[in-house]
């Protein structure tokens, strides 16, 4: 039925169908995926150093990773300032570089990998999509806000596709 109704070429109307598939299956699931990777490689810090409470610091850390630009950095940082205070201080160095070092890599790394292997997703898509989702849709934007962005970028690319060439045609018919 749709295909009658919308006016747009099949081919394009299937492009739209399999590029809105790909992108909600890319992020629903490789940013929890992704979440839940930076949580199991910051537990595996915590218990190393010896962190107090280390299962609580891993839900801390895989739910704070998902928000943008600070990401898990509001869980290890205060986490290493409180190792700071109350315990040798190489524990707050270690909790920090750990950090720093090893789980923000495993989301640069990781966030990249996956999402270029299930979705062909740039990564400023993500990131400009992951801002603007969370102030237009709250936490659910997260998710949302990439797929907004790459539709409206695959939409640009449809109408250029549909339009572009009827214009060169109608051009071409007032030459003859």
């Amino acid at each position: 039925m749709l295909y009658e109704y919308i006016p747009l070429k099949d081919q394009n109307i299937d492009l739209i169908a399999k590029e809105m598939n790909m992108l909600v299956y890319n992020n629903a699931l490789a940013v929890p995926l992704i979440a839940f990777l930076q949580g199991v490689v910051g537990l595996v810090g915590y218990l190393i150093i010896g962190v107090p409470d280390p299962w609580f610091w891993f839900v801390i850390t895989a739910i704070t990773s998902m928000l943008p630009f600070v990401g898990a950095a509001a869980a290890y940082i205060p986490l290493g300032i409180y190792m700071f205070s109350v315990g040798p201080s190489w524990k707050g160095t270690a909790v920090l570089l750990w950090g720093f070092l090893v789980i923000g890599l495993v989301d640069n790394v990781f966030r990249i990998v996956i999402q270029r292997k299930w979705g062909d997703v740039h990564p400023l898509i993500t990131a400009f999509g992951v801002i603007i989702g969370v102030n237009l849709f709250g936490f659910v934007g997260l998710i949302f806000g990439p797929i907004v962005i790459a539709m409206f970028l695959l939409l640009m690319k449809i109408y250029i596709n549909e339009f572009a060439t009827r214009r060169s045609t109608r051009q071409q018919i007032k030459k003859e």
